[in-house]
């Protein structure tokens, strides 16, 4: 789906960037408490503050980057990501039982665990891509 029409403040952050690429990363709204808000998304206008949390990369001017470890990739989709920008880079923690504890105070949906030196694989969950969730839920794919 193209969704162009409807983030446009995110699609010319975007464009600012010089490099031809494709990112990995989601569009977050928040709520009036700082909280994101997937229900804010999904109900958003095309004026509406969003933010785009990029968090892997997997082409650079017509290289694939997929074969490189997550720590390699997150070095360049760093130096692609402006600085003052509704986009905004999403680093990795080391101490994945703190991120934890903090995303389960914050009440988020959950973390994603991510093994640094893990290639980019499309399509495909494995031991080195774990989604925890912070609570019991039921997920539909």
């Amino acid at each position: 789906m193209d969704y162009t029409e409807r983030y446009p403040a995110v699609v010319n952050s975007l464009k600012k960037i010089k490099s031809d690429f494709v990112v990995d990363g989601e569009v977050v709204a928040f709520d009036e408490n700082g909280r994101i808000s997937f229900d804010a998304v999904q109900g958003a206008n095309p004026q509406a503050p969003l933010t785009y949390y990029v968090f892997d990369v997997l082409w650079v001017n017509d290289y694939s980057v997929m074969q490189l470890s997550l720590i390699d990739r997150k070095r360049i989709l760093k130096s692609m990501v402006p600085i003052k920008s509704v986009i905004k880079f999403s680093d990795h923690f080391k101490d994945g039982i703190a991120l934890y504890e903090q995303a389960q105070k914050l009440q988020l949906e959950g973390i994603v665990a991510k093994n640094v030196d893990s290639i980019y694989q499309l399509g495909k969950r494995g031991n080195n891509w774990l989604k925890i969730p912070t609570s019991k839920r039921q997920e539909i794919s």
